[in-house]
């Protein structure tokens, strides 16, 4: 798989995960400064919610144990969207 194969399905991952976000009222930002951790480049990134700061890990090559979109604020509400 290329890089930029890599970069597409990480843009695809990235809009199903900020589906899902909404879908819990969390607030993720996925561009400028500080939107986003790059933890394996072309690869895995780690987002957070603006509000309550859970946080959203999206990785286009997981491994056989692992799943594409994780983390706290994809199984929880989140607890300052009516604030």
């Amino acid at each position: 798989m290329t890089s930029t194969e890599k970069l597409q399905r990480l843009a695809k991952l990235e809009r199903r995960m900020l589906l899902i976000a909404n879908s819990r009222g969390h607030v993720v930002r996925t561009s400028g400064p500080g939107a986003f951790i790059v933890v394996k480049p072309c690869q895995q990134r780690l987002y957070h919610c603006v509000k309550c700061g859970l946080e959203i890990e999206v990785n286009s090559a997981p491994a056989p144990n692992e799943i594409e979109i994780a983390g706290p604020a994809v199984a929880l509400n989140c607890p300052k969207a009516n604030q």
